[in-house]
């Protein structure tokens, strides 16, 4: 769905370049480019209400967490060193950081559930609108226009493409736009007290945030487009066979393909075993990440 799918007159092939794929070679293995995302991202003008109050409780939530660590660490560290003499301990005020725990604790739940509740709503009105437009632009094409591509590609353009794009605005795109949010945020309050150490965090969080991310799409994309290339290709064939079942069946043909269906669906399975092991790999390579920065 990296295209428009352009009308064209009843009975009149869709005109194919060199510049503009067919239909049915929409799935390459070549590595995606941001502004293929372009008419997706046109539609969510749609529903900028539900998606800007989702982004916007999205980095309340950041920042209330960020509040609630910075506070009760002082409150730990302040408590302890009152606790060294009777005056300190009388004059030390206890309620007002425990309050203040307590409200960013909250505002921290709330949020967290206020953004999940309004970015899956916009998601998935976005996601309506997105699946109606695809179906409005291909229902009109005639069967010339569409030969290049079978049942079981549009199937998956209409379902599991579709489906594919709800990550992108929950997963990629808000957690984006807060971790820029935030980076600003830090810089400029460290920057307050420490503009050397404010450049070297901003300098860090930005190679954390921007080059560890790249890597790993550079590392998945050129995999993640064979999956789908292989996962269109195994269920168009499926659809197929089941339709000619009985033919299949009648001339002894069955078996057969039976083993080349099999074969697919395990290069598919290798696929997706490389994924999961770069996956996990990433995931512990963050883990072990943060049990560094975290001090014993």
């Amino acid at each position: 769905m990296s295209r428009a799918i352009r009308k064209s007159a009843p009975g009149t092939p869709m005109p194919v370049t060199a510049s503009e794929p067919a239909l049915g070679e929409a799935y390459s293995e070549q590595r995606p480019r941001l502004r293929e995302l372009t008419p997706y991202l046109a539609l969510m003008r749609e529903h900028r209400g539900w998606l800007g109050i989702g982004a916007l409780l999205a980095l309340i939530t950041l920042l209330a967490a960020t509040g609630l660590l910075a506070l009760s660490g002082w409150f730990l560290s302040a408590t302890a060193v009152a606790g060294l003499s009777v005056a300190t301990t009388q004059a030390f005020n206890f309620f007002t950081p425990a309050a203040g725990v307590r409200g960013l604790a909250l505002a921290r739940t709330a949020g967290r559930y206020g953004e999940r509740v309004t970015t899956h709503e916009g998601t998935l009105r976005l996601l309506a609108s997105l699946r109606r437009r695809l179906f409005e632009a291909i229902e009109p094409l005639s069967p010339a226009a569409l030969q290049h591509a079978g049942q079981g590609e549009l199937m998956t353009r209409l379902g599991a493409d579709v489906d594919a794009l709800d990550s992108l605005y929950v997963r990629v795109l808000i957690p984006s736009l807060v971790a820029v949010c935030a980076i600003l945020a830090a810089g400029t309050l460290i920057g307050i007290f420490a503009p050397t150490l404010a450049l070297v965090a901003v300098i860090g969080l930005v190679l954390t945030g921007g080059l560890v991310p790249w890597l790993a799409w550079w590392r998945g994309s050129r995999d993640a487009m064979r999956h789908q290339s292989s996962t269109s290709r195994l269920r168009a064939r499926l659809l197929e066979r089941l339709q000619g079942l009985g033919e299949l069946v009648i001339y002894g043909r069955w078996n057969e393909e039976l083993e080349r269906l099999a074969e697919q669906q395990a290069e598919r399975d290798r696929i997706e075993r490389v994924q999961a092991r770069r996956q996990a790999w990433r995931y512990s390579a963050s883990c072990r990440w943060r049990h560094m920065r975290t001090p014993t």
